[in-house]
């Protein structure tokens, strides 16, 4: 962390022994959602770390298979990811804080789900196309079926796995777009 005034050194707040890639950050700064990858080449997993020294990698979401792209829901209630645990990426979710049951919410392959900033709708993105499912996420959860939003989307998964974000205003999308596509 620093100081947001700037001019200060960075002091770390906690150190870990995986690759770790940072979701979320609850409101109190207390905890964070992350990806995280073993260095020694184990399978990527999600987890809860609290945001102190010493702390170590809470799994909330393990399994044989790669399970990353965690996006936490508006309410903190859910959790949504991607696994490959049939074979090919699909986007599921769970309740945070329950170590089982889940919901498929893609049908046809997904990768990178995102929340609507209102949480009624979860985006996720898979090969050109761009994908909404109507959500219900309150105490029972309940989805629609996905619906094609459009196709064409541009495919440029980076490590983060963060290639498009929904702005705060529900109505727009913020999409990353090669350097040598956007100066055309």
């Amino acid at each position: 962390k620093t100081s947001a005034e700037g001019g200060h050194e960075p002091v770390p707040i906690v150190s870990v022994g995986e690759r770790v890639y940072l979701k979320h950050v609850s409101g109190d700064q207390s905890w964070a959602i992350v990806d995280y990858i073993g260095f020694s080449g184990a399978r990527a997993n999600v987890g809860r770390l609290q945001l102190k020294q010493g702390a170590k990698i809470e799994p909330l979401v393990v399994a044989k298979a790669d399970e990353y792209a965690s996006s936490l829901s508006p309410n903190g209630k859910f959790l949504a990811y991607q696994s490959d645990s049939d074979g090919r990426p699909e986007v599921y979710i769970r309740a945070l804080g329950q170590e089982s049951g889940r919901w498929q919410i893609s049908n046809a392959g997904g990768e990178e789900p995102m929340w609507s900033p209102d949480g009624k709708s979860i985006y996720y993105r898979f090969e050109g196309n761009l994908m909404r499912v109507p959500i219900i996420a309150a105490e029972r959860f309940q989805a629609g079926l996905p619906v094609l939003m459009f196709d064409g989307l541009f495919n440029l998964p980076s490590d983060t796995g963060i290639s498009y974000a929904p702005h705060p205003d529900g109505k727009r999308l913020l999409m990353t777009l090669a350097a040598d596509v956007a100066g055309s």
